[in-house]
């Protein structure tokens, strides 16, 4: 996201970063349908733009007392547990179907434990003494 946000001019990418991360962290991600703002916070973000022309969102926040925009910023964060209950199990039943789409095309392959060398029994017995005649005639031990 902050290299398409930097393409232009490349050597401003730290003017760029706060703003890249305020759309990166506001975004709804197709996996679990929520921003990571809203799963922290249990609402949607309020966008800048909604501050200087007031949404209906903002209007009946600013309307209301502390005291009842206490009790539902309260409220909020007691359904926040399970709207990341929710948001959870769709990711897991997400990243199941994934696996077994992937496990369909997979070759599923055995292997064996075997020893490994020289002395490996899958060898000729003629490779073996090739290869330690070869072995001894440059001087080296087997």
């Amino acid at each position: 996201m902050l290299k398409k946000m930097m393409e232009d001019n490349p050597r401003d990418w730290h003017r760029l970063l706060s703003e890249t991360l305020w759309a990166y962290r506001t975004s709804k991600r197709s996996a679990a349908g929520l921003s990571p703002f809203t799963l922290t916070y249990g609402h949607d973000p309020v966008l800048p733009m909604e501050v200087v022309i007031p949404s209906l969102r903002v209007m009946k926040q600013n309307d209301l007392e502390p005291e009842l925009y206490t009790e539902a910023m309260i409220m909020e964060l007691e359904d926040l547990d399970e709207l990341r209950m929710q948001t959870y199990n769709a990711l897991m039943l997400q990243k199941s179907k994934v696996a077994r789409s992937y496990n369909k095309r997979v070759n599923k392959k055995i292997f064996e434990e075997r020893r490994r060398g020289l002395e490996d029994d899958s060898t000729p017995q003629s490779q073996r003494q090739g290869v330690r005649q070869m072995v001894a005639q440059l001087g080296g031990i087997v």
